[in-house]
């Protein structure tokens, strides 16, 4: 005859293994959702404490913006993928000097390859920057021959941004501007040109677009809270952009079809606080990034283009970033001392 000691053991037992596993098994952040880890603070706990706190939290993706040793090492002993920067700084230098761009993959991508998904040659290439878009194509091609000369297989993509577009009132039309689209024009195609499909990073961010043109893009259509008639059938401005990025490049003719590529959202996200900006307050990132996430498994209504991940921006508000205040107040995370980030949106994801 069993005791009812011997079952109250067994159930107890049951319960703390199933705790246990579900403990074991915790994912929070969907799988499709990175985060953009940047490093321009005074206060910023260590690169292996950060890591392990989003290993905690489900993340299996990165961004970083450069090569910074302590961050790939700390990311060896885990799952995560890591989108690796080549600063803007660096393209003029790897354009012409085939010996430096395979000296830097040697140093900073062949030891930490087996986290290195992606390698995103500059970041926010601003308009005009004359130096970096013309070096640019080479740059590409002679990391990409470095990765390919390794044996690696690794993407090599470069930022499309909203400010590459003429225009993008409709995103149907959109088009790259002639400043840009020489240089654009043989990146994208020499990346098409490859035997893989291409990957193209798009940073997006409804934010920016929503006040430099709020009369054309209102708070509730960049917050994914309401529709714009003027704007139908796009229920929000992150769809909307997305569109317009991807029409300028199928639009162009000399840039080969473009059928197979991966889309990435490489940077999107919402700010906390500014100085100046009534739309920058904790209530409209907290909506803007569940909103999101909620959102990034549907396609887009034109080109039906679905982002294969997308990563946040930022992981940490960060006090030396700029140049406006609301630059340093980005982040989904408060830095602070001890082991565990604490979160900015306690609620987000849920």
């Amino acid at each position: 005859r069993v005791s009812r000691r011997y079952i109250s053991n067994k159930i107890n037992l049951l319960v703390f293994l199933f705790f246990s596993m579900a403990g074991k098994s915790k994912c929070i952040w969907p799988e499709r959702i990175g985060v953009c880890y940047g490093l321009n603070g005074d206060n910023l706990p260590d690169p292996t404490t950060v890591i392990n706190h989003l290993r905690s939290e489900g993340f299996t993706k990165i961004r970083i913006y450069e090569p910074n040793v302590r961050v790939l090492q700390a990311l060896q002993n885990s799952n995560i993928k890591v989108i690796l920067g080549v600063p803007n700084e660096c393209i003029p230098l790897f354009a012409l000097n085939q010996d430096k761009a395979t000296e830097w993959v040697q140093t900073y991508v062949i030891p930490y390859a087996r986290n290195v998904g992606c390698i995103a040659v500059g970041n926010f290439i601003m308009v005009p920057s004359d130096e970096i878009l013309h070096n640019l194509h080479d740059a590409v091609k002679n990391i990409s021959e470095a990765i390919s000369k390794a044996k690696l297989k690794i993407k090599v993509s470069v930022e499309i941004n909203i400010n590459f577009l003429a225009a993008f009132d409709e995103p149907e039309h959109a088009t790259f501007s002639d400043r840009v689209t020489p240089y654009i024009q043989s990146v994208i195609s020499y990346l098409f040109d490859q035997k893989d499909p291409a990957v193209l990073l798009f940073n997006v961010y409804p934010y920016y677009a929503h006040i430099n043109d709020p009369n054309t893009f209102t708070l509730p259509f960049a917050l994914f809270t309401g529709q714009d008639e003027r704007h139908s059938p796009y229920q929000n401005l992150f769809d909307y952009m997305i569109d317009a990025l991807y029409n300028a490049v199928n639009n162009d003719p000399n840039i080969p079809d473009p059928k197979s590529f991966d889309c990435y959202v490489s940077e999107t996200g919402w700010p906390s606080y500014s100085d100046g900006c009534t739309e920058a307050i904790y209530f409209n990132g907290e909506t803007c990034n569940q909103n999101l996430i909620n959102h990034v498994v549907n396609e887009t209504p034109q080109t039906k283009i679905q982002p294969k991940e997308v990563y946040l921006f930022a992981a940490l508000d960060e006090n030396l970033r700029g140049p406006y205040v609301s630059d340093k107040h980005f982040g989904i995370y408060y830095p602070g001392p001890g082991p565990n980030l604490q979160r900015k949106y306690p609620h987000v994801p849920n």
